[in-house]
């Protein structure tokens, strides 16, 4: 596993799946948080999960224009409640 860049990973998973997504006229919205850090996993692997819920999610859709939000953005750990908070480690993550 390596430093991964998420943002970069759901652009090219959308790149990926663009033909696609035009002919299911499924329009994506990206709503990415410029500061998410990197995180330690596998691309590949993640990129195939943002695939699969790109097209899953396109499929889901009835079939006349949609926008389809993508959202990452790092959660907020205080807010969660303490037995949740005990689950993790301390430091960033991603969400």
């Amino acid at each position: 596993m390596a430093p991964v860049d998420v943002n970069a990973l759901v652009e090219e998973a959308e790149t990926l799946v663009t033909k696609r997504l035009r002919s299911a006229k499924v329009n994506v919205v990206r709503e990415l948080d410029p500061g998410l850090p990197l995180i330690r996993a596998s691309g590949d692997q993640i990129k195939q999960v943002l695939l699969n819920l790109l097209l899953n999610a396109t499929e889901a859709m009835p079939k006349r224009r949609h926008a389809l939000t993508v959202t990452t953005r790092r959660p907020d750990l205080e807010a969660t409640s303490p037995s949740t908070r005990m689950s993790h480690r301390s430091g960033p993550y991603a969400g």
